[in-house]
């Protein structure tokens, strides 16, 4: 039988937040880039998504695992989950583990967390060594989801950054390769309000080559944006005075997404950046590109990796709950 956490008063710590929480949605998210020994780049974005509806509880989980300069070698995975029930289907969460079936596993330890997928022609083993300390968005680690008359709607997001990764990656002609790199690991839960588009959120987590990270979140129709800087050598902060402009755009079944951006962020850079994607990974129910970081003249400052979900650039009054568990 699943387990959850229900008691909401005391002090937020990462390890303790894990389990999920009862009449409340909860993300696992981890993503991360890595070389091997011929120097070639990879990225991986692996996600588990639980959403509470009613009595019902619903579970996503996504991967996304490969090159980053061959959009043929990425491998994009969806699993869609129904009735979160102990092994029923596969997936199972307690204190310090998730596993889905022979695919995934995420292993937590106070010192890193190990993480192992496993495919038809591919597999990848990592250890993500936790040296930096756990960071909590803003005030108890509390973040809101929209404004207006029901400005109590509050979400939790802890961040491990800078996880150092080791490991080794194994190839569909049988041959392996030691890698490491750099990962972080983010963990949200709350009640989302997922029917109403002002609530829909775009994601971006932000690797830049200069050591720094940044979790930025924007919600265009709800008219808030957060970002939670983790710069290398800075302690952490919270700023929300910066700009994100969608430059272009594309459909999906008549919804409409940002496929590019503009971002313009003083309190971290005097310099403009610039978002396109990389591995263009654009379906339903969430768009989950992988990006490069540009200046104005085109150089790569870094990666990101987004989730945008249907309702960020489509106001409209009621977005059902089924969208988000369909199988792509």
């Amino acid at each position: 039988m699943q387990k959850y956490l229900i008691n909401q008063h005391r002090v937020l710590q990462f390890d303790h937040e894990w389990l999920p929480h009862r009449q409340n949605c909860d993300t696992w998210r981890t993503q991360g880039i890595f070389h091997d020994e011929q120097e070639n780049t990879y990225g991986f974005q692996l996600s588990v998504n639980r959403v509470q509806a009613g009595m019902e509880s619903f579970c996503a989980v996504n991967l996304q695992y490969g090159k980053l300069d061959a959009e043929q070698g990425m491998i994009q995975q969806r699993w869609c989950i129904h009735a979160l029930e102990g092994d029923k289907e596969g997936l199972l969460i307690d204190e310090d583990s998730i596993l889905f079936r022979d695919e995934a596993q995420l292993l937590l330890a106070k010192d890193a967390i190990a993480m192992r997928l496993r495919g038809d022609d591919y597999a990848l083993d990592l250890r993500m060594g936790r040296e930096r300390p756990e960071v909590w968005f803003g005030e108890d680690g509390r973040i809101p989801f929209l404004l207006g008359p029901r400005r109590t709607r509050r979400g939790y997001l802890c961040t491990l950054p800078m996880l150092s990764c080791v490991g080794r990656i194994y190839r569909p002609d049988g041959s392996s390769s030691r890698v490491n790199g750099t990962a972080s690991f983010e963990r949200l839960w709350g009640r989302y309000p997922l029917r109403m588009s002002k609530a829909h959120w775009e994601r971006f987590y932000l690797f830049m080559d200069n050591g720094d990270e940044l979790s930025i979140t924007a919600y265009p129709y709800g008219k808030l944006s957060t970002a939670l800087c983790m710069p290398k050598n800075v302690l952490p902060f919270v700023f929300f005075d910066y700009q994100m402009e969608a430059a272009s755009f594309l459909e999906l079944e008549d919804w409409r997404f940002a496929s590019a951006w503009r971002l313009d962020m003083p309190q971290y850079s005097q310099q403009v950046f610039y978002l396109s994607p990389i591995v263009p990974y654009f379906r339903l129910p969430a768009a989950q590109p992988i990006l490069g970081v540009f200046d104005h003249n085109g150089n790569r400052l870094g990666y990101a990796f987004s989730e945008l979900l249907p309702g960020a650039r489509n106001e409209v009054d009621h977005v059902g709950l089924a969208l988000f568990f369909r199988e792509n």
